[in-house]
């Protein structure tokens, strides 16, 4: 089937109302076991706080 820009368009449109992006839940299965800890790893350490140590 041959479409012309103004048919090809108005079907893009249509497929577009249609479909349904799950934004970053599609991309949540390629992460690795290892990529996730690796993540984990470096938000425990980012979130640790460095107490003010005491005048001498």
């Amino acid at each position: 089937m041959i479409y012309d820009d103004e048919s090809a368009i108005k079907l893009f449109l249509e497929a577009k109302k249609v479909y349904e992006d799950r934004n970053m839940l599609k991309w949540i299965g390629f992460y690795l076991s290892e990529q996730t800890a690796a993540i984990n790893k470096d938000v425990t350490e980012r979130s640790k706080v460095n107490n003010q140590k005491t005048l001498m």
